[in-house]
């Protein structure tokens, strides 16, 4: 699994918004040079396995990444995230992505010292094991999964000193150990009374608006009638349904409805909690 160290897209150095925790460790593995500071190689690769959910995602979008090592002052643990956008924050319209993300929990981060090693000390204390913390990442029990769409935009709300009033709505669903076990605003598909805002500097619910003709919104509908979850929704339905509902509004590079197969097949592993509702 590779995360990038160059440059984005507005030419901004990609390795200056890592954490000092990261850079210490990739220095610590010959990657950034500790005099300069800079990477000497574009990307970074930690032998980590994709998954089916994350291996849907990238079939359809071009995905970059960001890893964190965790946190130890509050408690955050390791976590990573693939994710394809477009669109601008600080527009009224916004902007959308679509994310896939891994955490460690946190149990597994705090029994494990915080990844850190014994023989490497940085000067914010032990540097970050990046072997040890990807071999955690190699069992299924050890962390959570989550995929949704996310939107960011601005109200139209301004100071003298700029805009204010953004706001985010989103809409995603989490696993562990390969079960759906919650899911989170998917009812912003069926409810056009949803904004986000204050009275005055109100922005109606974009997923209402995006949400007309795909197979997430007709689940959605289908839990409402049935009270909760009907037993015929599988995980590939939803997880395909994200994604369609994202390619409305980012643009994939592949056809989404010719990948639909693909996404039921690698979602085989995946089942629904037995509570988890839709409504």
């Amino acid at each position: 699994m590779r995360f990038p160290l160059g440059f984005t897209e507005e030419g901004f150095p990609r390795y200056k918004r890592l954490s000092d925790a990261l850079q210490e460790s990739l220095m610590d593995c010959g990657i950034i040079d500790p005099v300069t500071r800079r990477p000497m190689q574009e990307w970074f690769k930690l032998d980590i396995p994709e998954g089916p959910l994350l291996e849907c995602l990238a079939q359809a979008f071009e995905l970059r990444g960001d890893f964190h090592v965790g946190c130890t002052a509050d408690i955050r643990p390791p976590s990573f995230s693939f994710s394809a956008s477009a669109g601008a924050d600080n527009s009224r319209e916004g902007s959308f992505t679509i994310i896939y993300g891994r955490m460690l929990k946190e149990d597994v981060f705090l029994d494990n010292a915080s990844f850190r090693k014994a023989s490497a000390i940085s000067s914010s204390g032990h540097v970050r094991d990046l072997e040890a913390l990807a071999k955690a990442y190699q069992r299924l029990e050890n962390y959570e999964e989550s995929v949704g769409l996310h939107w960011n935009g601005w109200t139209g709300d301004e100071t003298p000193h700029g805009k204010c009033g953004f706001r985010h709505m989103g809409v995603s669903v989490t696993f562990t150990e390969s079960v759906l076990i919650d899911v989170d605003h998917l009812y912003y598909l069926t409810s056009a009374s949803h904004v986000a805002g204050g009275p005055r500097y109100a922005v109606s619910n974009p997923f209402y608006e995006i949400g007309d003709g795909t197979v997430l919104k007709e689940i959605v509908r289908a839990c409402h009638a049935g009270n909760g979850q009907p037993k015929s929704v599988r995980v590939s339905d939803v997880i395909y349904g994200i994604i369609q509902l994202a390619s409305k509004v980012i643009p994939p590079k592949a056809d989404i409805i010719a990948g639909r197969a693909l996404v039921t097949e690698a979602c085989t592993p995946y089942r629904m909690a037995e509570r988890v509702s839709f409504v």
